[in-house]
């Protein structure tokens, strides 16, 4: 299984190879894409494509009661539209959804197809902080927080996991750089 530590996705077990690797974003591609789909009740076909005009991100933060102004017909005005939609998402997120910039990607990443892996990091990042406003989260998210509450002694019962806050996220990320700072400056 997979899990978050510091931004990053771990496997559990032996060094990944660049095999079990592709298969980890895979895995971390169907889950986001999954996600989406339930939260927003639509039909994605590719995730990324579908993506890259930015009108299911927005519509992802409107979900949250966030208002959000974007193009609808992003993809038919072309590609400055789209990546002006992505933008507006990347902004709701390090704005009112308090989404660090570090784990944020860029309208290219998303819009040119550069770093997928770092479009599926948000995804999960924003997932997490999204629970908050009533969405509900990946599988993944879910699995990662029963763990997280096991290594702390916690219930883990459905009714016990409870939601974090958005800040939280934000402090335990910090708390976690500040710790990897300490750890290699001895």
């Amino acid at each position: 299984f997979f899990f978050r530590r510091s931004g990053a996705v771990l496997c559990c077990g032996t060094h990944p190879m660049k095999e079990d690797l592709v298969d980890a974003v895979q895995i971390l591609q169907e889950e986001v894409q999954d996600w989406l789909q339930t939260n927003l009740d639509v039909t994605i076909d590719d995730l990324f494509v579908d993506l890259a005009d930015g009108v299911l991100l927005c519509r992802l933060i409107e979900k949250c009661g966030i208002a959000v102004k974007y193009r609808a017909n992003a993809q038919r005005l072309g590609v400055f539209h789209c990546r002006d939609n992505v933008s507006v998402f990347i902004q709701k997120c390090t704005g009112p959804l308090k989404v660090p910039d570090t784990s944020m990607f860029t309208p290219d990443d998303l819009v040119e197809h550069k770093n997928h892996r770092q479009v599926l990091t948000t995804l999960l990042y924003v997932a997490r902080v999204t629970m908050a406003y009533g969405l509900r989260p990946p599988t993944i998210v879910k699995y990662e927080m029963e763990i997280e509450a096991l290594e702390k002694g916690e219930d883990v019962s459905s009714e016990a996991a409870g939601v974090a806050a958005p800040e939280a996220f934000a402090e335990d990320e910090q708390d976690e750089d500040e710790q990897e700072e300490q750890e290699q400056g001895e």
